[in-house]
């Protein structure tokens, strides 16, 4: 397939990352340039709207094992490297639910040059029933979508909040923000090249003071979709027998191991295993 009919590009703390079945086409992306498929609401909670067109985004899985998942062949080009937050050359992947936003040098994982790595995939879903809207937040400790409206995302997400949280608190001590936080007024200023120092100084602060007023608003989500990835991964062939790939078996074997990452992203099995957040005693059972 083409690339471009998968995945766009978006703005993380990396620079310039492709991004494939992330919702927010409307703040990140142009509608033009979404060719084949049609962007619709999701979210853990409300789920798919009830009438879907023919093809849409975030895509719904078509089967389990790695023939019905996704497999690229990547080219690193390291020769056009610049800078990157890691030491050695290679991919970093990020696996999250399509609401969010996390930063890829905090939470991505490096993946290998002249390698075949398998991502084998479970989800992870958090439910909770209607009955727990009565508790206070802090005693069930989860927020639904409704009950913390964020200033930037439309979303509330534990990350989101986070973000919000640590960008009103870089602009109070440095008065400036890094391109990839949200901006919360209009009037909000990105911080050059000479303002870094102060910015990585105030991050490190930013975290060893975890408890303060902002962020403890900041809960999880009611509804939560998190993935767990089993990884592993083997050298691409060095021997002279013949690769499936036409595109590899076109390389030579000193190109492939330079520059060349294979990937494959499928699921495990055909259930998600979810936990659902319950009233253990309600009035009736306390009756």
């Amino acid at each position: 397939m083409n690339c471009r009919s998968l995945f766009r590009d978006i703005l993380t703390d990396e620079g310039l990352c492709c991004v494939t079945n992330a919702l927010h086409p409307n703040l990140l992306y142009t509608r033009e340039n979404w060719h084949i498929n049609e962007p619709v609401d999701w979210n853990p909670e409300a789920g798919y709207p009830k009438k879907l067109p023919t093809k849409f985004f975030p895509r719904k899985t078509q089967g389990t094992g790695i023939s019905m998942g996704l497999s690229l062949i990547l080219n690193a080009e390291v020769d056009e490297y610049y800078c990157s937050s890691s030491g050695g050359a290679g991919f970093k992947i990020n696996l999250a639910s399509p609401i969010d936003r996390p930063l890829i040098s905090e939470g991505g994982v490096i993946v290998p040059l002249g390698s075949e790595t398998r991502f084998r995939l479970e989800a992870l879903l958090t439910e909770s029933s209607p009955e727990i809207r009565s508790l206070d937040r802090h005693r069930r400790q989860c927020l639904f979508f409704n009950e913390e409206p964020l200033i930037y995302y439309r979303y509330y997400t534990r990350d989101h909040c986070e973000n919000e949280c640590l960008s009103a608190y870089l602009i109070e001590r440095c008065g400036c923000i890094p391109y990839y936080l949200p901006p919360l007024s209009n009037n909000c200023t990105f911080c050059n090249v000479s303002r870094l120092f102060c910015i990585e100084r105030a991050k490190q602060q930013f975290n060893q003071t975890i408890g303060d007023k902002c962020l403890s608003r900041c809960l999880t989500t009611c509804f939560d979709l998190n993935f767990m990835a089993d990884t592993f991964s083997s050298p691409l062939a060095a021997s002279n027998y013949s690769i499936q790939s036409r595109v590899l078996y076109n390389m030579s074997k000193e190109e492939v191991h330079r520059n060349i990452a294979v990937l494959h992203f499928y699921y495990r099995e055909s259930v998600i295993h979810a936990e659902l957040k319950s009233v253990y005693i309600g009035f009736t059972e306390f009756l």
